[in-house]
């Protein structure tokens, strides 16, 4: 009986959603066993933008990375050019939208110099 009680107990806890915050990053997993990391930019930069990592529950779910630009009307901005280490990933059209999906390739970059000590940066030449 005290087996299946921790059993349950195991299931339920396991149920509920996840939270916690690390240095300029927010992590959450919910109930479905997805879980999101969201990293935002500082409040002082001229172009502030937010990176959110998502993987889906289950076994070999891709890492999906999605840029969203803070502000896009106030900065007037509809192209930016994702950098790495001061070398360009890509440039991003915001143009019809404020938020961006990156390929599997410039998730696993992005993801590399963050776990790094690389420096991810938008820029835009106004």
């Amino acid at each position: 009986m005290k087996k299946i009680l921790l059993l349950l107990s195991c299931l339920t806890t396991s149920a509920f959603a996840q939270y916690f915050e690390h240095k300029d990053w927010e992590v959450a997993c919910d109930n479905t066993r997805t879980c999101r990391v969201a990293g935002y930019s500082k409040e002082e930069d001229d172009l502030r933008m937010s990176v959110l990592f998502t993987r889906l529950a289950g076994q070999n779910q891709a890492l999906t990375a999605k840029i969203t630009l803070s502000d896009i009307d106030e900065n007037n901005t509809d192209r930016a050019v994702l950098l790495i280490d001061g070398k360009p990933l890509r440039t991003l059209n915001f143009s019809k939208t404020s938020n961006l999906s990156l390929t599997s390739a410039e998730t696993q970059q992005v993801l590399e110099a963050i776990k790094s000590t690389g420096k991810v940066q938008l820029t835009t030449n106004k």
